[in-house]
C-alpha cells in the first residue's frame, strides 16, 4: 500500500513535468525560463490538494476499531459463560417471585441472546473491513492514477503514447472493494442477511463509471483526462461506500426492533427483558 510520501512525490513531480511541458509547448521559453502563467499555476496548485484528498484517510486509523470488537467477540465468546454457569450455581437454592423472574428473563434466554450480540458484533466487524478495504484500493488507485498521468506527460517529449494512453482504460481496483470483503466469511445469521444485501447490489456495481483514461496530444488534454479520472474513482468510491450502506441499513429494522413471532415475541431479542419489579410503579401504597 502506497505511503502519502509516495503518492505526493507523484502529485508534486506531476506538478513540475507539467509546468516544464507548458512552457515548452506555449514558447514561453523564447521570453524567459522563469516565465509563469498565472492561470496555470494557480492550477498547479490545485494538483497536490486533490491527490492528498484521496488519501486523507488511513486504513491503519480502521484497526483498532476491528480490535476492539475482536476483543468483545472473545469476552462474549467464551470467558462470560464461565461466569453465567458460577452464577446458576450459586442462585439454585434461590425461590420466590424474583427468583424465577431473574431466572426466566436473564438466565433462560441468555445463550440466545449472548449468540445475537455476537452476530451484531460480527457485522460491524465486517462493515469495518469493508471500510478499511475501500481507503486501501483508493490509494493503490490514485497512485497508478498519479503515475500514469506523470508518464504520459514525460511520453509527450518522446514523441509517442504509453500503452495505456489516449481512448485506453485502466479499471480501478476499488470497483468491489466490498464485495471481496463479504467474499472472504462470516457464518453467522446476520452476518449472512447483510452478506446477501451486499450481493443483491450487484457485482458490476461502480463499473459502469469506467476506469482511468490517461492521455492526449499535449500537456492541457492530459490534465483534463486525469481530472476526469480523478471524478470517475470518486464516484466509484461513492459507490462502494453506498454498497456497503445499502447491506447495514437492510439489517437496521432486525438491529431496532428484533424479529417477532405471531404473539409479539421476539426472535432475535439483543437485550435481556426487563424484570417488572425494577420497573416505576410496580409497587403501589
Amino acid at each position: 500500500m502506497p505511503t502519502n510520501g509516495e503518492v505526493m512525490d507523484v502529485a508534486y513531480a506531476i506538478v513540475e513535468a507539467a509546468r516544464f511541458r507548458l512552457k515548452v509547448e506555449t514558447g514561453a521559453w523564447a521570453f524567459s525560463a522563469d516565465f509563469q502563467d498565472p492561470f496555470w499555476e494557480a492550477y498547479f496548485r490545485k494538483i497536490p490538494t486533490m491527490f492528498g484528498y484521496f488519501i486523507d484517510r488511513r486504513p491503519e486509523d480502521v484497526d483498532p476499531l476491528i480490535d476492539g470488537l475482536q476483543r468483545l467477540n472473545f469476552q462474549l465468546s467464551s470467558g462470560l459463560m464461565g461466569k453465567v454457569d458460577a452464577l446458576e450455581v450459586d442462585l439454585k437454592d434461590w425461590r420466590g417471585a424474583g427468583a424465577d423472574a431473574f431466572k426466566d428473563n436473564f438466565l433462560a434466554p441468555f445463550d440466545v441472546i449472548r449468540d445475537n450480540q455476537l452476530q451484531v458484533i460480527q457485522v460491524m466487524i465486517l462493515a469495518l473491513r469493508g471500510v478499511r478495504e475501500i481507503i486501501t484500493r483508493t490509494r493503490n488507485d490514485i497512485l497508478t492514477l498519479g503515475t500514469q498521468t506523470l508518464d504520459a506527460i514525460k511520453a509527450l517529449g518522446e514523441g509517442e503514447q504509453p500503452l495505456f494512453g489516449k481512448g485506453a482504460a485502466t479499471g480501478f481496483t476499488v470497483v468491489g472493494a466490498v464485495l471481496a470483503i463479504a467474499g472472504s466469511g462470516g457464518g453467522a445469521a446476520l452476518a449472512l442477511t447483510v452478506l446477501g444485501s451486499l450481493f443483491s447490489v450487484g457485482t458490476t456495481a461502480g463499473s459502469e463509471f469506467g476506469g482511468s483514461t490517461v492521455g492526449g496530444d499535449n500537456v492541457t488534454e492530459i490534465l483534463g483526462t486525469m481530472n476526469d479520472s480523478a471524478q470517475t474513482l470518486l464516484d466509484c468510491i461513492q459507490a462502494e461506500e453506498e454498497r456497503l450502506g445499502k447491506g447495514l441499513r437492510n439489517i437496521l429494522p432486525t438491529l431496532e426492533h428484533g424479529l417477532t413471532d405471531a404473539k409479539g415475541f421476539a426472535l432475535v431479542p439483543l437485550l435481556n427483558r426487563r424484570n417488572e419489579m425494577a420497573d416505576p410503579g410496580a409497587f403501589h401504597t
